[in-house]
């Protein structure tokens, strides 16, 4: 949805002025910036209520029927909000993966579960991570691997910085946010895990004890 959708998202940025965040329009190319406000607080992890989506389904080959009866069910049962791809990556090493090694303080797996190849990527980035890990050249590791791989330089980077045995430091080169994204894709992963448990159990059509219910305003 990111890749494609057209969206509207709420943003704050501190310390500086409506008049230069608007000079961005000038450019940017797929998207604007407007509606600015000044307010006494920043958005934080946790302040998103929810999101709200329009969704076109197009080349539909399916007869109107059964489009219309699909749309009846999705509306009378709802689905099962689980995290997605989009939480955990598209790799075979998924995210929530480093996340519990992150956890259980387990420093090295977590650099080796960030740093080893992967199937499907291009052959001169596994090589690259290869040469890494049977080499242990950061330097070479660093000069081979492309600049948006910022996780990896980073842990990289960490590991030249303290030493090659030094795997907590090396992870704390990664900005905290990102660590923060793999301890949160380890929550989604229980969460979805849960979620299919409970609806095993007990159905999707009715609360039960224990069930945490918001009331639309709709």
């Amino acid at each position: 949805k990111d890749r494609r959708a057209a969206t509207t998202q709420r943003v704050t940025a501190m310390g500086i002025a409506a008049a230069r965040l608007a000079g961005l329009n000038q450019r940017l190319r797929f998207g604007a910036v407007g509606n600015f406000e000044y307010v006494k607080t920043g958005l934080k992890l946790g302040d998103l209520y929810g999101n709200r989506f329009s969704i076109v389904l197009r080349d539909v080959t399916a007869l109107d029927e059964a489009v219309k009866t699909a749309c009846e069910e999705l509306a009378q049962g709802g689905f099962v909000n689980y995290y997605g791809r989009q939480r955990f990556g598209s790799t075979s090493i998924s995210t929530d993966k480093v996340g519990l090694q992150l956890l259980k303080s387990n420093w090295e797996e977590a650099a080796r579960l960030i740093l080893c190849p992967r199937p499907g990527e291009k052959d001169e980035h596994s090589a690259a991570r290869l040469a890494y890990q049977e080499t242990r050249n950061a330097d070479k590791a660093l000069r081979d691997l492309p600049p948006w791989f910022h996780v990896e330089r980073s842990v990289i980077e960490g590991y030249k910085r303290h030493g090659k045995d030094s795997h907590s430091n090396a992870l704390q080169a990664v900005a905290r946010n990102m660590r923060l994204m793999y301890v949160h894709a380890w929550q989604s992963s229980v969460w979805n895990k849960m979620a299919s448990e409970r609806i095993k159990r007990y159905g999707s059509t009715n609360a039960v004890a224990g069930d945490l219910i918001v009331e639309s305003g709709d």
